[in-house]
């Protein structure tokens, strides 16, 4: 399964070590990302870019 069970209400922002993205250490981020599109019907348009990211320990984010 690659998609999460649930999305925040609203995104948190990651932290940066350098240019590499950061939460309890470093991230590994997959090579492509997912547009996910909604609130078009109702005039109040959301558009999000998610990714997967890799722990060190290989957990995946």
């Amino acid at each position: 399964m690659d998609r999460p069970l649930w999305l925040l209400q609203a995104p948190l922002p990651l932290g940066l070590d350098g240019n590499r993205p950061w939460l309890d250490g470093p991230l590994t981020l997959g090579a492509c990302c997912e547009r996910i599109d909604t609130g078009w019907w109702d005039g109040q348009p959301v558009a999000r870019d998610y990714y997967v990211a890799i722990t060190t320990e290989g957990e995946w984010l």
